[in-house]
Formats: structure tokens, sequence, C-alpha cells
């Protein structure tokens, strides 16, 4: 079985057109939170995080994989409560719960 993570990751930030070099010197980079299932690779250079997956989880196709660059994650935690993982029926919100119909 895969795992279910949160990529916490630098990303890269790009400003198109004439800046100040004194402005430049000043950027931040966005640090992001990307969720999903670890896809197996044999890259050492990159964890790719795969969005969505079907039921038989990493064995078919897979959606909205994102390849993130090992030098720029901050941070992997293992999230343990989603829907194809075994959780306590306290974790699973209804519908009705979650958007206050």
């Amino acid at each position: 079985m895969t795992e279910f993570v949160c990529v916490v990751w630098v990303d890269a930030e790009n400003h198109s057109g004439w800046v100040d070099v004194k402005e430049a010197e000043q950027v931040e980079l966005p640090v992001v939170y990307t969720t999903g299932w670890v896809v197996p690779s044999d890259k050492n250079n990159v964890i790719a995080v795969a969005q969505s997956v079907g039921p038989k989880l990493l064995e078919e196709d897979v959606g909205g994989v994102w390849y993130i660059p090992r030098g720029m994650v901050k941070q992997i935690v293992r999230l343990h409560a989603h829907p194809l993982l075994p959780t306590s029926a306290e974790t699973i919100l209804d519908m009705e719960t979650f958007f206050g119909a």
C-alpha cells in the first residue's frame, strides 16, 4: 500500500517583465502544501504525488501527478484519515455536517 501524505515544499517564483534589482533581491519564495498518494519512482531527485487514484490505488492510472524536486521539499507529513485507508468513524464527516446542509 502506498502512503497518503502532505508535502510541504518551497516553490519557484517568477516575475515577468522588468524589475528593480533591489526589489528582485527581496523575493520571498512561496511555501506550498500538496496532498496525495506517493507514486513509487526510481528517480531519486523527485517525489511524485498523485492527487487522484482509482479504487485499486496505484495499480491503475493516476491523475494530477505533481513532480516535486526533493531539494525543494521542507517536510513530508503522513496523513492517516482519508477514504481509502482504514480509519475510525469519528474522522469521516458526512456531507450534511461538512457542507452545513
